[in-house]
C-alpha cells in the first residue's frame, strides 16, 4: 500500500540524519512536517497552522494526517504508523500503516517501506524526494497536468502598496535572483517629489477612492517617470457641461501596507510564487482592464460600458449599456475543447431575487454590509455585473450554465463538480476597493476561498491565482513596459494601448514554485495564454490572436516540471 504525498526536496546536511531529515541547529528534523522548521530550517508556522508537505497551511494536504502540531504520513512514518503516537519497535518498519518485520514486496528505506515507483519521498531510490508539485510516476518525479485553475480577482492596489514592505532588495536594484523576499524590490523610502508614504491599513483604505481614471494614470505615470502621484498631475478636461478637473495627485496615493495588514497575502507569497512584473494591461479603471481576462484585448476605456444583465441597473449612471456579440473569449475556447467554465459571483442570488429592483432597495443584502450602504440603489452591497468581463458577451450574459452565486462554489467543491476554470468575484464591499471596502474584508474573503480548496479533494490538482484588476491610482515605482504593437491590440482610435501600473499576482497551491519571484513581464492576458496552453495544449497558445499571442505565460511561477499538453 502506498500513499502519494507532495514533498519538498531536503538535503541531509548531517551524516547522522536519516533519509528525509535535515540538520537544523544540531538536530535532525523532517522539514516536511516540523512546524518550527517548515520547508527550511528556522521557518516557523504561525499559530493555528500545520506544516504540511513543507508548507505552512491551515489544513493538512491529502495523504497526511494531523498528529499533534504536525502533518504526517501514517502509511510510512515509523513513529506515527497507522495512528498518531503508534511507534514501531526497533527493527520494525512502517509498511502501509502497519508495523512489520519486513517490507515484503516493497523496498526497505531506513525505518519505513516504500514503493519506489510511486512514493514521492523515495522516488526511484530511497531518499530521492520529489519537489513540491511533482508526483512520482514509474520511479520518475514529474508534475501532473493542472486540472483546475481558480482565479480570484480583487481590486485597486499596486504592487508597491501591498508588497513594497514585503520585498527587501533596494528600489531600482533589479535583482536577478528568483527566490525569496530579497529577490524583489522594496518600495522607495520617498517618491520622486520627496514625500514619504502613509501607512495603508483599513482606515486609510476606506478614507477615499484614489483617482484612477485613464487620464489620471497617464499623468501620474508621466512617461515612465512615476513622479506625479503626489504632486503635479491635476488634469483639466473640457466637457460639454464645462471644465472638469481630475484631482489626480494626492499624498494619499503613496501608501504602503505593513505586515500586520498583509500577513495572509505575504504568507501566500512565501509558500507560493509572486510576480513582480505583472502590469494592469491598460491605464484606467476596473472594467476596461477586466476585459483582458476574457478576450485579451481592448474593448472600452475605464468603466465606460456596463453589461445588459441582471443588476446592471444598480451600477449608477454614466455607463453605456453594452452587449457584445459572439466574440470568442477564452471561456469559449475552453468549452469548445471539452473543458468547463463557471463564474462564481458574490451577491448574484440576491440580485436575481430582487430583480428588476436593486437588491439593496429591496431589502436583500448581507448582514455585515454597512448600514449606510443598505438602502442606496447603487449600494456596494449589490452584485456588480460589470466586474465580470464574460457578462458583456451574449453567450454568457446571465447564462446559468456558466454563472452562479458564490455560495455555489462550496457546493461544487463538495460535490466534485468544480469546473476546469473558475472565475471568482466578491462584492464591492469585500473586494478591497478604496473607500468602499476594508482590506481585511477582502483578505478574509480570499482566505476562505483558499482554505476551502486546500481542504477539499481538489487540493492536489488545482492552481489558485490571486490578482488585482488595476492599481487604483496608488503609487508604484516601476515603470510600465512599452505598449505592444497594434497587430495585437489597439484602442478605438487605432492607437497602441499603453500599460498601467504593476499589480500583484500570486500563484498558490502545489504547482506554485515555493518562494519564487517571477521577473517575467506579465499581465492579465498572460492568464489567458496560460489557460489556452494548459487546457488546449501548447500549440493553442495565443489562439485568440490578441495580446495572448504576444505575452509570456505563467510558467515562471510554477514548478519547472509542470506539464503543458503538446
Amino acid at each position: 500500500m502506498s500513499t502519494v504525498v507532495l514533498l519538498v526536496a531536503a538535503s541531509c546536511g548531517d551524516p547522522n540524519c536519516k533519509p528525509g531529515q535535515t540538520a537544523c541547529d544540531g538536530s535532525c528534523v523532517d522539514v516536511e512536517a516540523d512546524p518550527g522548521n517548515c520547508g527550511s530550517c528556522g521557518h516557523g508556522c504561525a499559530v493555528g497552522e500545520y506544516c504540511s508537505a513543507a508548507v505552512c497551511a491551515a489544513n493538512c494536504l491529502a495523504g497526511t494526517s494531523v498528529c499533534g502540531d504536525a502533518c504526517v504520513d501514517l502509511e510510512r512514518d515509523h513513529d506515527q504508523c497507522g495512528n498518531c503516537g503508534h511507534a514501531c519497535a526497533s527493527g520494525e518498519v512502517c509498511n502501509g500503516g502497519v508495523c512489520e518485520s519486513s517490507c515484503g514486496s516493497n523496498t526497505t528505506c531506513s525505518d519505513h517501506c516504500a514503493d519506489l515507483m510511486t512514493d514521492n519521498g523515495d522516488c526511484g531510490a530511497c531518499g530521492h524526494v520529489c519537489t513540491r508539485g511533482e508526483l512520482c510516476v514509474m520511479g520518475t518525479c514529474s508534475a501532473p497536468p493542472i486540472e483546475h485553475v481558480v482565479l480570484i480577482v480583487e481590486e485597486n492596489h499596486t504592487f508597491d502598496s501591498y508588497f513594497g514592505a514585503y520585498c527587501t532588495a533596494p528600489a531600482g536594484s533589479n535583482p536577478s535572483c528568483t527566490t525569496g523576499r530579497g529577490c524583489c524590490e522594496a518600495a522607495p523610502a520617498t517618491e520622486p517629489s520627496g514625500s514619504a508614504p502613509i501607512a495603508l491599513d483599513d482606515t486609510a483604505n476606506e478614507f477615499k477612492d484614489r483617482d484612477h481614471d485613464g487620464v489620471c494614470e497617464v499623468a501620474q505615470i508621466d512617461g515612465g517617470l512615476m513622479d506625479h502621484y503626489v504632486v503635479g498631475s491635476n488634469v483639466m478636461v473640457s466637457l460639454t457641461e464645462g471644465i472638469y478637473t481630475y484631482e489626480c495627485s494626492d499624498p494619499n496615493n503613496f501608501a504602503i501596507a505593513d505586515a500586520s495588514t498583509m500577513q495572509t497575502y505575504w504568507t501566500y507569497a512565501d509558500r507560493g510564487a509572486l510576480a513582480d512584473r505583472y502590469f494592469q494591461p491598460m491605464v484606467g479603471s476596473t472594467s476596461g482592464n477586466d476585459m483582458y481576462l476574457a478576450v485579451a484585448q481592448w474593448q472600452f476605456a475605464d468603466n465606460a460600458d456596463r453589461p445588459i444583465t441582471i443588476g446592471s441597473g444598480c451600477l449608477g449612471p454614466g455607463a453605456n449599456a453594452t452587449e457584445f456579440g459572439h466574440i470568442a473569449t477564452v471561456a469559449d475556447l475552453l468549452i469548445g475543447h471539452g473543458a468547463t467554465f463557471r463564474m462564481y459571483a458574490d451577491g448574484y442570488a440576491d440580485a436575481v431575487a430582487a430583480a428588476p429592483a436593486c437588491a439593496s432597495t429591496a431589502g436583500v443584502f448581507p448582514a455585515d454590509c454597512e448600514a449606510t450602504e443598505r438602502t442606496s440603489a447603487f449600494s456596494t452591497c449589490n452584485y456588480d455585473p460589470s466586474d465580470l468581463p464574460f457578462e458583456y458577451y451574449v453567450q454568457f450574459a446571465d447564462n446559468k450554465d456558466h454563472l452562479s452565486d458564490f455560495s455555489q462554489f462550496a457546493t461544487d467543491l463538495g460535490a466534485g463538480t468544480l469546473p476546469s476554470f473558475a472565475y471568482i468575484k466578491p462584492r464591492t464591499y469585500t473586494n478591497e476597493h478604496p473607500k468602499w471596502s476594508t482590506i481585511s474584508r477582502g483578505v478574509t474573503f480570499v482566505q476562505n476561498v483558499v482554505s476551502a480548496i486546500e481542504s477539499s479533494a481538489y487540493a492536489q490538482n488545482t492552481l489558485i491565482l490571486l490578482t488585482w484588476d488595476e492599481g487604483g491610482g496608488f503609487y508604484d515605482h516601476v515603470s510600465p513596459p512599452a505598449a505592444l504593437g497594434t497587430q495585437y491590440d489597439k484602442d478605438d482610435s487605432g492607437a497602441p494601448v499603453p500599460y498601467g501600473t504593476r499589480v500583484p499576482l500570486i500563484a498558490i497551491g502545489p504547482y506554485a514554485q515555493s518562494g519564487a519571484i517571477s521577473h517575467a513581464t506579465l499581465e492579465h492576458s498572460s492568464i489567458v495564454r496560460f489557460l489556452e496552453e494548459n487546457f488546449l495544449g501548447a500549440r493553442y497558445a495565443g489562439a485568440l490572436g490578441h495580446r495572448d499571442a504576444a505575452v509570456a505565460d505563467l510558467r515562471s511561477l510554477l514548478v519547472p516540471s509542470t506539464q503543458v499538453s503538446p
